[in-house]
């Protein structure tokens, strides 16, 4: 497994890349995001063990979707709008983690996407020890610390435009 970067410094963040031929993709798309504005966590699509985790900028409050605001969100909410996004990132894990979102559980839970942007439940939860937990408003390098101590996860693509694909 290749890294971003050959030596971790404290507050360096090392990003995995998925093999030799594509570190230099993942460092290109890393260098645009690194040190800009758009690093948090506003919205998220899982599948699986493999998610996708849309960013926007920090100083973006007021990111919102169609029906945030009922519940269950899983029945009701749709994604960010695409005006907030301004990159993703996604993961996926191995299946010896349980990787689940907040419904978790329950046939139609008591959350909402506003509930979640909130912070008042995370959005994922990574069953490893300790628990992962992924909120809205999560800064991606602090996601990407903890998540690189796990090894065996893959980025499968990362990017820092506004291509919608969902």
């Amino acid at each position: 497994m290749s890294f971003i970067s050959s030596s971790y410094d404290e507050g360096e963040t090392i990003i995995p890349a998925v093999s030799e031929t594509e570190h230099k993709l993942v460092q290109d798309l890393y260098d645009k995001v690194k040190g800009t504005k758009y690093m948090k966590v506003i919205d998220f699509i899982k599948y699986g063990n493999t998610f996708r985790l849309y960013l926007g900028s920090d100083d973006c409050n007021d990111y919102w979707g169609d029906d945030w605001n009922d519940a269950p969100y899983e029945h009701n909410a749709g994604q960010v709008y695409k005006r907030y996004i301004q990159g993703y990132v996604e993961f996926a894990f191995p299946l010896k983690y349980d990787v689940c979102e907040a419904c978790y559980g329950h046939f139609n839970s008591p959350f909402s996407k506003e509930d979640m942007k909130n912070r008042k439940v995370p959005c994922l939860t990574i069953s490893t020890e300790p628990e992962i937990k992924i909120y809205f408003g999560d800064n991606i390098d602090e996601i990407s610390k903890q998540i690189t101590e796990l090894g065996g996860f893959k980025i499968l693509e990362m990017r820092g435009d506004t291509e919608w694909n969902g």
